[in-house]
């Protein structure tokens, strides 16, 4: 297969033939084999009206079927002339598990904006805030298989996670045993906090979500009398939900340390009305955990213990693909990453329900479904999630994911979406001075007359 012509390094006038462009480019790189899209389809898209007016979507549900129907028979090219390298473990879009195909040029794009970006962003803060550079703290589990050959399955962290083993064991506060886990266990999190506390030039702690940052600084402070007494004594609480050959395994590396111990002691006497993590962990430059849109009230809670540090607020992605970043800490607004992926988006409400705009036609305050063409060989994927456009950069656009479309709540045909129920629940809980951790959601028929949709007929 040859490249486009209009990829050889001429230039590209025109917002037309820039879109053009990387649209052939995308088609170019993954030659959707499979589903019968081969170097005849990057031929025939000439313009762009090609590719968004004359295809059919692709829904996750259809691409989950298709891989399971084929996985058996060691298919490493499913969706994609390249070679697939690994199967993301994903239950995403359709609540049912599935395994999403990556390939080699999808998972570096993966690691790019997954891990580079991201430790960008962390010197950056180590060096505004003049810190010296220290351990790093990861509450997220990096658990695979691998299914034949060489093809794994598991998360896409997890993934990227086990070619950067050697240096995830020199920089990683807790050991790869426990990053690396074979059997689930409750009681991780302690564990990695106890190798956390450990370290005062700890320099940052990398959660998937603010729920988890959050979660585990909670747990810290219930728990930070035991924390400290294995600290000191340099053996694991016995009680702990962990096997033997787990706790051998991290007590050879849990040395005693008094000195330690007594410090964290000292503070953590003093009571928790002050934020006790500056306290703690004086070098801590940043977290790095997606805090925004559904997280947010878990990011509230997160400031309490942590008014100052900042947060970089991940990346917005799946297992399909990574989608969009904040371009600073504490932004809790996302740029598309127009660099790996062919944007489409689906006006979701107003006169213009159901028509599809580029990347540069979006207009700040409407909602759009989000479509992908990737390099990994999804074409028109319908991504089910709904970006509400925030603000522009330049022509660029800016915004949040507002609520997932299976994810809206609907008794007498209204949309109510999750970030209404999360904005309703934090009020109620001002207003009556809780912090509700959670909440469930139960359609209540009874006084409107109408039958629920369980009861059927009854």
């Amino acid at each position: 297969m040859h490249a486009p012509e209009d990829l050889h390094g001429c230039r590209i006038d025109g917002v037309d033939q820039r879109r053009l462009a990387c649209c052939r480019l995308i088609l170019f790189k993954s030659a959707y084999s499979a589903l019968h899209i081969g170097d005849y389809m990057v031929r025939a898209v000439q313009k762009i009206q090609d590719f968004i007016g004359n295809q059919m979507f692709i829904f996750p549900l259809s691409i989950h079927v298709f891989v399971k129907s084929n996985i058996a028979d060691r298919e490493k090219d499913l969706l994609s002339v390249n070679p697939v390298v690994h199967y993301a473990a994903s239950s995403g879009s359709t609540g049912v598990p599935k395994r999403i195909p990556v390939t080699r040029q999808g998972k570096e794009f993966f690691a790019g904006y997954g891990g580079d970006l991201i430790l960008y962003h962390l010197y950056e803060q180590i060096r505004k805030q003049g810190h010296k550079p220290g351990p790093i703290c990861f509450l997220a589990d990096f658990h695979w298989d691998t299914l034949f050959d060489d093809v794994t399955f598991g998360s896409i962290s997890a993934h990227m996670a086990y070619n950067f083993r050697d240096d995830l064991e020199s920089i990683a506060t807790s050991p790869y045993s426990l990053q690396h886990l074979h059997e689930p266990s409750t009681d991780a999190p302690y564990a990695k906090a106890v190798f956390a506390l450990k370290e005062k030039n700890l320099s940052f702690i990398f959660g998937t979500f603010s729920s988890a940052v959050y979660e585990f600084l909670h747990l810290i402070e219930t728990n930070w009398k035991r924390l400290v007494h294995d600290i000191r004594v340099g053996k694991l609480d016995p009680e702990l939900s962990i096997s033997d050959k787990l706790r051998a395994e991290l007590e050879d590396c849990l040395e005693p340390d008094p000195i330690r111990a007594d410090e964290l002691e000292a503070e953590f006497a003093k009571g928790f009305d002050k934020p006790f993590v500056p306290r703690i962990w004086p070098n801590l430059s940043m977290f790095c955990c997606i805090g925004g849109s559904f997280f947010a009230e878990y990011t509230r809670k997160l400031r309490v213990y942590a008014p100052e540090t900042p947060i970089h607020m991940g990346v917005y992605g799946a297992s399909e693909s990574q989608i969009a970043v904040p371009l600073t800490c504490d932004d809790t607004e996302y740029s598309p990453l127009a660099e790996g992926i062919f944007f489409e988006f689906r006006a979701v409400d107003g006169d213009d329900e159901g028509q599809i705009y580029l990347l540069d036609e979006l207009k700040p305050g409407k909602d759009y479904e989000v479509i992908i063409t990737n390099m990994s060989g999804f074409y028109r994927y319908r991504m089910m999630d709904v970006m509400r456009i925030d603000s522009l950069l330049g022509k660029s656009p800016k915004g949040h994911i507002a609520y997932r479309l299976n994810q809206v709540v609907s008794m007498v045909g209204e949309k109510t979406t999750t970030e209404d129920l999360d904005t309703v629940v934090s009020r109620i809980g001002e207003e009556i001075g809780s912090n509700i951790t959670e909440f469930a959601l139960y359609a209540d028929y009874s006084s409107t007359g109408q039958i629920h949709p369980a009861d059927g007929a009854r």
